[in-house]
């Protein structure tokens, strides 16, 4: 546990170093980092947790790309020729890399480079825009409307087999599917926005609008014609509803793409937000470290200073005891001066007395 927890702070270290040169650069970052059992099964799961669509990672090794410069510079010592052969390497080499480009979501455009040289490209696929719940909210109109005109066209089947409906008011049953298919496109494309909104059919005209046929009259309906009449005239209404429960449906995803984009927008307002945030706080940090640095110069010029001083008093002192000590010998000298002048003055009186005898 300890080797781990000093290896998260290792890299953590290494991040915010990272960050402060984006900083410096004056380039908005943000650090994101997951722990998993191995490197290249972490950079996976950070592109699909948080849909990473860029990615820029090394191929190789450096001295692996070193390698393949040495060997051109023996084989062919002109410029052209070593520059044409040093990006020889034209795929991932490490195994890392080639997990990576094997394994990443498709949506992921990934540069593999060496030594500042591109080396190979994974292009990446867009995204769908339809979320599950969207998806969920589609399937389930498809699926009630589908039911609804299979069951109004088999009423007009069985009435149109039955003989109760003259020709002229038999409904086409193309019509019917034509809806069904056009209440389909009309349902995707308020997701997708594929621009067949201006061929969309008009679903009251489709349904409810009858073939003419020339000149006949309509005969007197009969009881049973009247019954039938009714029944479909609740298939009708059933169809009002259900257009009308399409029509709602549709209006309320688009509210509700209308709601997710402005949410969108505030999220990426909010992370604009905390990235300047984060950019002054790093640039907050940079200044205080530069501060630090210039604190601790002026500690140690003032260490400096006062051991110059110390060593100063230190001589001093040895000065004024080495003065004490020669004035000392001075005096004592002196004083043996004296001394000696007295013996050869008491010496002369002597031999002057001797010289008289």
């Amino acid at each position: 546990m300890a080797h781990r927890e000093q290896e998260r702070q290792d890299m953590c270290k290494i991040l915010d170093e990272y960050l402060l040169i984006c900083t410096k650069a004056q380039v908005k970052v943000e650090k994101l980092y997951i722990e998993m059992k191995t490197v290249e099964s972490g950079l996976v799961e950070l592109i699909s947790q948080y849909k990473i669509e860029r990615l820029v990672m090394g191929a190789a090794a450096d001295r692996s790309y070193s390698r393949c410069g040495i060997f051109t510079l023996v084989a062919l010592p002109s410029h052209k020729s070593l520059y044409c052969d040093i990006r020889k390497m034209m795929k991932p080499k490490s195994k890392k890399a080639k997990y990576v480009r094997q394994y990443a979501p498709t949506f992921c455009h990934i540069w593999f480079i060496c030594k500042g040289h591109l080396i190979y490209t994974r292009e990446g696929t867009k995204q769908s825009r339809l979320n599950d719940e969207d998806q969920k909210r589609q399937a389930s109109s498809k699926a009630r409307l589908s039911q609804l005109t299979s069951d109004m066209s088999n009423s007009l089947s069985r009435a149109e087999s039955e003989g109760s409906f003259s020709r002229s008011s038999t409904f086409s049953l193309s019509q019917i599917s034509v809806f069904s298919r056009s209440s389909e496109a009309a349902t995707d494309s308020t997701f997708y926005h594929s621009g067949t909104e201006d061929r969309e059919l008009s679903f009251r005209s489709l349904v409810l609008s009858p073939k003419p046929e020339g000149g006949k009259q309509h005969q007197s309906p009969s009881p049973n014609t009247v019954q039938e009449g009714n029944t479909d005239d609740r298939l009708y209404d059933q169809l009002d509803q259900a257009i009308a429960e399409a029509e709602a449906a549709k209006l309320e995803a688009f509210q509700e793409s209308m709601r997710r984009r402005r949410a969108e927008k505030d999220a990426i307002e909010a992370i604009r937000t905390a990235n300047a945030a984060d950019s002054l706080y790093y640039e907050e940090l940079r200044r205080r470290q530069e501060l630090e640095d210039e604190l601790a110069k002026t500690k140690e010029i003032l260490e400096s200073t006062k051991m110059e001083r110390d060593m100063a008093l230190d001589e001093l002192r040895v000065a004024v005891d080495q003065k004490l000590l020669l004035k000392n010998r001075a005096e004592k000298s002196d004083m043996m001066g004296e001394e000696l002048e007295d013996n050869l003055i008491s010496a002369l009186e002597l031999l002057q007395s001797i010289k008289k005898l």
